[in-house]
């Protein structure tokens, strides 16, 4: 017996060894583990009726080979999303097991068909060692794949010799392979989209994100996908929340990019709420997410924070007055007025400010639609970002595209906004206010753009907020017509106009509707404006009526 026909079966066994081992260390599925490996043991034993040389093997070895190597094609293709750079190991093996059959081939024909099932097997490794190692940013796997390709398609056009337009065919995709990380390198240099994401550089801001769309998008994702890590940490879904979609946790403290955020034992962001209120004059901020505050900097606090210390500084009262930050992130209006007697009325606060609008916008008018939809694409890290880019903008043309075809700009509405869902909800928040003998203040809503603002900021805004700003626009008009004329009809209630400092001043966001900690700042100054009368008064007839006490 030849050397070959005891090395060869025992160079099977190891590649066995090796196929069920790199794919279960790879994360391959456990189906897909197997079907590698009865291919391994399948091309074993046609190799042991190759080197006997039996007419079987040529029969219905090979085509039974291609058959199952075409299963398991379609097998790694519904993995397609799971993909990593490991699951070409086991499929190179493959590639060296088929190269062995091959080998032991006595024919020139039967080598030849052989030959071609190793490249499929070896070209299918490359593809998929490639394609995972882009998506999942590789650089250096990425890169090493290039060179594996490039050499295998080199190899391949020496062996098989293919006629003129299979040479034109792989010497393009040798070009592409070899040339675009190439331009990549020159036109966006070593570096990556993301590098250190320093919310310093206001990356989400139109000044800086519209000269670099892949920075502006990649800082986005990376927001979002830091709040939707802590949002899982700070929020619970129990019999506690009663009725609502969630509760905030109590005794939490996470990290928002480089932002503290502390949920106390009252599940308010914030300090501790002592038990005792005793003479501090205690005032409630009700709100959504652009209450709560999705800060960002170490700096950074929401705007109820900095305006408590504005009044401790500048009003100096004779009396302890504490701000409780009431905002939870995607509570409107109604689940606001749910928690009141629950979660509010029992903190016996002296004043409410409401400041309410975006996560309501659905019940100014049915003509408007909901803010809920399909978020806009995420700018993905790839291995090469040149063309990350065109991914991210090629994925961004077709989501403008589907929500061009239902958007409209809303110029009047159909109905009249005093007779809508958040009027009615307003006025149940007065005469909550009123019944528990509480002041009221109520706040129209801002937002980056408005009916005046550049055509390209408004454009520029459509993104990180799966609405269309024109459709935000229109709500927030009617909104504000909801709380001015209420606030009319209702003279003991306190207005505060934040639309003047802040409405249309993108500097001042994060996003279409989240302050940055400038725009935080300067909410707070417009708030104070807009209570220090009442203050005054309210303090004062308070610390009379301690005095004569």
């Amino acid at each position: 017996m030849k050397p070959a026909a005891i090395k060869l079966p025992a160079v099977q066994a190891m590649l066995l060894a090796g196929v069920i081992v790199g794919g279960l260390w790879s994360g391959l599925p456990d189906a897909m583990v197997a079907l590698l490996g009865l291919m391994t043991v399948w091309f074993g034993v046609i190799q042991v009726f190759l080197l006997k040389e039996s007419r079987v093997a040529g029969r219905w070895g090979l085509p039974l080979a291609w058959a199952c190597t075409v299963v398991a094609f379609v097998g790694m293709a519904d993995e397609a999303e799971n993909w990593g750079s490991g699951f070409a190991a086991p499929m190179f093996l493959c590639a060296a097991s088929a190269w062995l059959t091959c080998r032991a081939a006595t024919d020139a024909v039967n080598r030849d068909r052989w030959r071609s099932l190793v490249w499929t097997w070896a070209f299918g490794a490359g593809f998929i060692w490639l394609t995972a190692s882009y998506l999942h940013n590789q650089r250096l796997w990425f890169h090493l794949a290039v060179v594996v390709d490039v050499a295998m398609l080199v190899r391949w056009k020496q062996a098989a010799r293919p006629r003129a337009l299979g040479i034109q065919a792989v010497n393009t995709l040798i070009l592409l392979l070899i040339g675009l990380p190439l331009a990549s390198l020159l036109i966006c240099g070593f570096g990556t989209a993301s590098g250190p994401l320093d919310p310093a550089k206001k990356y989400y801001s139109y000044e800086v994100g519209a000269k670099n769309p892949a920075k502006f998008a990649a800082w986005w994702s990376y927001f979002w996908g830091e709040w939707g890590g802590i949002a899982k940490e700070i929020q619970i879904h129990d019999q506690l929340a009663r009725g609502l979609p969630f509760r905030l946790k109590r005794n939490v403290t996470v990290k928002l990019v480089e932002s503290e955020i502390h949920i106390n034992k009252q599940g308010f962001r914030g300090a501790d709420i002592p038990d005792d209120k005793g003479n501090t004059y205690r005032i409630v901020a009700l709100g959504e997410s652009t209450t709560f505050g999705l800060t960002c900097t170490p700096t950074d606090k929401p705007w109820c924070e900095w305006l408590e210390q504005m009044i401790r500084e500048r009003l100096k009262p004779g009396r302890p007055v504490e701000i409780i930050n009431a905002g939870v992130v995607s509570y409107d209006l109604k689940q606001n007025l749910v928690r009141l007697p629950m979660d509010i009325l029992p903190l016996k606060p002296d004043m409410i400010i409401s400041y309410h609008g975006f996560n309501g916008f659905r019940f100014v008018d049915p003509s408007i639609p909901s803010v809920a939809g399909a978020a806009p694409p995420a700018y993905a890290q790839r291995a090469l970002q040149l063309l990350g880019d065109a991914e991210f903008k090629f994925k961004t043309m077709l989501y403008n595209q589907r929500r061009a075809a239902n958007q409209s700009q809303v110029s009047h509405l159909t109905t009249d906004p005093m007779t809508s869902e958040y009027a009615r909800a307003y006025r149940q928040l007065i005469e909550l206010a009123a019944t528990n003998h509480i002041k009221l203040v109520l706040a129209d809503f801002s937002m980056a753009v408005n009916r005046e603002s550049d055509s390209k900021v408004v454009e520029f805004y459509r993104r990180g907020i799966p609405v269309a700003p024109s459709w935000a626009i229109g709500a927030n008009e009617a909104h504000t017509t909801i709380v001015e004329t209420l606030a009319r009809e209702n003279p003991q209630v306190c207005f505060v106009d934040t639309q003047p400092a802040l409405d249309g001043k993108y500097d001042d966001y994060i996003d279409l509707v989240h302050f940055s900690e400038e725009g935080e700042h300067a909410m707070a100054e417009t708030m104070f404006a807009g209570i220090k009368p009442v203050l005054e008064k309210e303090l004062s007839t308070a610390n009379a009526t301690a005095a004569h006490h």
